[in-house]
This record gives C-alpha cells, structure tokens and sequence, in this order.
C-alpha cells in the first residue's frame, strides 16, 4: 500500500512538471512513469495465469510443516507474494491461520492437540517486480495430517520393536486401518447382531437369519474397546488426547509381544462397530488413525460394548476398556485416562500375561 500512494504522488508530480515545463526530457520521465508499470502488471497476469502449486507436508515432533512450490508454465514468474492458509483440529472449536512470505516457501503450525489436523491452502497472492501490483489466485487444497501420540514405557518396560519411521507414523493421507476380514463360520442370528453382518443369501433359503462372524474372532483374543467423548471443550479434548495416546501404547503393548489384537469401536456417522486389527507397527499405525478419524460420540464405547459383550463372554475373553469417565463394564479391564496412570495397566497387563 505505501508503495502505491508513493508511486501515485510521483505519477502525480511528474504530470505537474509536464503541465508546467513542456519538454522532451519531462514527457519521457513521464512515458517512464506509466510504461514500466505498465510492463510490470502486464508480466504479473502472464505469471499468475500459468501458476502452479505444489504442496508437500510433514510432521516432526508434534509440528507440521507445510511446505509450498510455486512453479510458472511462463517465462514470466513472480518471486515476491504471500500464501494464506488456515488449519483445523478435529473436535475442536478453534480455528488457525497461516500466512507467510512465497519466498519463504516453508510454514511451522504447532497444533495443541493429538489426532487428525485439516491443513486449507486457500489462495496465493503474487506481487509485481516494483510490488505495486498485486493479484490474488485461489487455490483451495485440503490436507489430512495425523499428529500421532507419545508412546509411554513400552519400549523400555518391554521387548525392543523396530523403530517406526518418521514418514510413516507422523503423516498419511487419509488411510484407514484393515476392518472386516475372511468369514471363519455362520451361525444363527441373535438380538444384538449388526444388520451389515447377515447371510442375505443364506437367510433367503432358511426360515431364520444367519450372521457372518470374522476370522480373526479366533486368531486373536485380545481386544480393545475405545470409548470417544468430547463436548468441544478444552478439558474434554485433552482427555481425548489421553484416550489416543492410551489407546496407541495399548496396541504397542501386544506388538511388542508379537500377538495381535483389535479394536472395537462404534461408527456414529455409519451405525455400526468399527473392527481395527493389527499385527504389526505398520498395522497398528493405520488402526489409530483410522480412530482418529471416526467421529466422537457420547457413550460410543458402552454401546460397542453391549453388541459383542455376550460373545466375547462366550469365548472366555476379557478385552480392554478405555474411557475417560467411570462407566466401565465389570468384565472389561477397565482404563480411565482421568484417574489410572497408563503405566500402572501396562504393567498390569505384563504380569497378567505372563
């Protein structure tokens, strides 16, 4: 702006000059005045017109970093302008903005809170060569980056794991972890049995409904109940970052010790319970993000409880609750990230699976 009002009172006094003074030395000042900014705003159309963005993005203990390239399908290119951006925290009320110079290429966002962030590049702004013109060109990219949760005391109160590579378990674009597998039998259906899960095909030629069950039920025994709530407040969502950060050290808890396990999650968006397995580092990495993006709801732990409990009963297993209020199941091995230290289950859990 202060570029602006400077040219346009120069403009202004060289006209005067010309007005008062007619010669040919004043007229070309004046030709010199219009015609090069001209020439600028003219070469910064051509560059904004061939724009190109490249967006790359990374995180690195607990911070993101959005990275940005502008490349011109012209010879003309502009090397001065701001890029705006904003970024949003799942289950949170805040919003975030971001702003920085083209030339700086790299932007820093140190969000509060564990889970799945949304990066918006909304619109890059060039500037001319003598910054007095300026053109703003939408961009409108949406980013999933995943700030993934401190593991606690596995790896020292444990087997040693392999180490999780940076790239794979800080960012991904939107994977989910594995659900529903192989159908191990079929047996007839009983109150409480998801709808997904029936024999269509089956049930058609019988008198009665019969359900599917998955093949990992008898592959592996232990499961994880995950209890999502969060009423948009402060202290709420950190105790939704305990529950992701439980949640993860949990599941590293049975890798380290080469056994499987899964998580039992209900889907408010889709009516169903969410099954997350995993076997692995890699595996358990998708599983949580997949927990990441399922949206919180209110008792969504009790109620995948209630559909599965009489069969897990039924097979003699005893999964694992995590909360962050009281209403534990007496048969579960309850966690409640608002009262129980995760260290005290985790050795807990050791000594019971000796």
């Amino acid at each position: 702006m202060k570029r602006k009002i400077i040219y346009l009172i120069s403009l202004l006094a060289v006209l005067g000059l010309n007005i008062f003074y007619v010669e040919y030395s004043v007229f070309l000042l004046f030709i010199l005045f219009v015609g090069v900014p001209v020439l600028s705003w003219i070469t910064l159309q051509i560059a904004a017109f061939g724009l190109h963005v490249q967006t790359a993005i990374g995180v690195s203990q607990q911070q993101i970093k959005v990275q940005v390239k502008t490349a011109f399908k012209s010879i003309f290119t502009a090397t001065r302008g701001k890029i705006t951006g904003r970024y949003e925290e799942s289950f949170c009320t805040e919003k975030g903005k971001i702003q920085w110079d083209l030339q700086e290429n790299t932007c820093e966002i140190l969000p509060l809170h564990t889970g799945l962030v949304k990066v918006y590049i909304d619109r890059v702004q060039l500037l001319d060569a003598l910054q007095i013109f300026s053109r703003r060109k939408k961009v409108r990219k949406v980013y999933k980056v995943f700030c993934y949760p401190e593991r606690i005391g596995v790896k020292q109160m444990y087997t040693q794991t392999e180490p999780v590579s940076e790239e794979n378990a800080m960012y991904s674009m939107s994977q989910k972890g594995q659900a529903d597998t192989e159908i191990a039998q079929i047996r007839a259906y009983q109150k409480g049995d998801m709808i997904h899960r029936i024999h269509w095909k089956l049930s058609a030629t019988k008198d009665e409904y019969y359900v599917k069950e998955p093949e990992y039920i008898t592959d592996h025994p232990h499961y994880i109940f995950v209890d999502l709530q969060c009423d948009g407040t402060y202290d709420s969502r950190c105790a939704l970052d305990r529950i992701y950060q439980a949640v993860d050290t949990i599941g590293s808890f049975y890798v380290s010790r080469n056994e499987g396990a899964t998580f039992v999650i209900w889907n408010p968006v889709r009516e169903t319970v969410e099954e997350l397995m995993f076997d692995s580092d890699e595996t358990l990495i998708e599983s949580v993000k997949g927990i990441m993006e399922i949206q919180v709801c209110n008792q969504s732990g009790l109620m995948a409880y209630d559909i599965y409990s009489k069969l897990y009963q039924q097979m003699g297993y005893r999964p694992v609750y995590v909360t962050a209020n009281k209403n534990i199941p007496d048969a579960c091995i309850g966690l409640n990230v608002q009262e129980m230290k995760l260290e005290e289950l985790l050795e807990y859990l050791n000594q019971l699976y000796q």
